[in-house]
């Protein structure tokens, strides 16, 4: 009998040692389940206090763990195409400045793509309205109704909410500037250009900035779009360049339009003479040569052939230039 009770509390303190367990691993696995999340949708409201939108109370913005979180997912967004960029955010149930614009620009484009002259004006009209708050649209030219984001900052233009902000750990961060940009540009220096003279091209970063040259321009066009290439030079550095602007037209509206576009271009000068296949990538818009000033000279000629634009497919310009002048 005694042998009985003893096995009969021995099994009481071995299930109330294991009820212990159990509630422990409960608790445990509740402390992990209620974790912070390393990327989080919040609202403005949660850090009013740190900024100037005063109204923006119910504004969703991103909110990121820490630095490094924000650093990685900002490395992995700029390696996405469109589509990888829209889905990610998506997933997130984020509309940002990426997906806002994005959308809008789709509703622009559908307009364009209207055949009755009366119902595009309307449609435009409404558009602007509407959208008046959310974006800007260039007050140098009424006839360009391209939708800009009311910040200049490229990076928060992607990650950032509509106003231009994102949290990192308990802070609020804005963009570089609470004020649109009309004329930003995406860079690249997909170019390969070959020296037939003893002057050495020098390649190397410089700082963005384009500035075209006088009666440097050759237009191409095809239905509603029209490409124009520009010679010009890099402002905050040392080598020459292209600019490629591409736009869609209906009636006298434009929105600017993302486009591959490359062309042949061959430099013709006292000092050297110089060759090569120029290639801009879309979302770029300008096309760094990675040739100094000094390589070719201030005055020279140049040979635009080959030059093609992917919104203008089978349409092909060619173009001599004589007497470019650097400015």
């Amino acid at each position: 009998m005694r042998k009985f009770r003893f096995q009969l509390v021995a099994a009481l303190a071995a299930c109330c040692l294991l009820g212990i367990v159990s509630c422990d691993n409960e608790e445990f696995t509740n402390v992990e389940f209620t974790e912070s999340p390393a990327v989080e949708v919040s609202t403005m409201g949660m850090w009013q206090s740190q900024t100037r939108a005063k109204g923006d109370v119910d504004m969703p913005v991103l909110r990121f763990q820490d630095q490094q979180t924000y650093d990685a997912v900002m490395a992995e967004l700029e390696t996405m195409d469109e589509d990888a960029i829209l889905d990610y955010f998506a997933k997130l149930g984020f509309d940002g400045a990426y997906s806002a614009w994005h959308k809008v620009d789709k509703e622009l484009d559908a307009i364009f793509d209207m055949e009755d002259s009366v119902e595009i004006c309307n449609a435009i009209e409404n558009f602007k309205e509407r959208y008046a708050e959310s974006f800007s649209f260039d007050p140098n030219d009424e006839f360009d109704v391209t939708p800009y984001l009311n910040f200049t900052d490229d990076k928060m233009a992607l990650i950032g909410n509509i106003a231009g902000y994102v949290v990192i750990g308990e802070t609020l961060v804005g963009a570089e500037s609470n004020s649109p940009t009309f004329d930003t540009h995406a860079y690249t220096s997909d170019v390969q250009m070959i020296q037939t003279a003893q002057t050495r091209v020098y390649t190397g970063p410089v700082e963005p900035g384009f500035k075209g040259f006088y009666d440097a321009s050759l237009t191409i066009s095809k239905d509603k779009f029209t490409c124009t290439m520009t010679l010009g030079r890099i402002v905050n550095g040392n080598s020459f360049a292209v600019e490629f602007i591409t736009k869609k037209k209906v009636l006298f509206w434009k929105k600017k339009v993302d486009a591959t576009c490359s062309m042949m271009l061959e430099t013709i000068s006292p000092v050297s003479t110089i060759k090569g296949q120029v290639i801009c990538p879309e979302p770029a818009k300008v096309t760094i040569l990675n040739v100094p000033i000094e390589a070719v000279g201030m005055d020279y000629d140049a040979e635009v052939t080959n030059f093609t634009c992917s919104k203008c497919s089978g349409v092909v310009g060619s173009k001599s230039f004589k007497g470019i002048h650097v400015v």
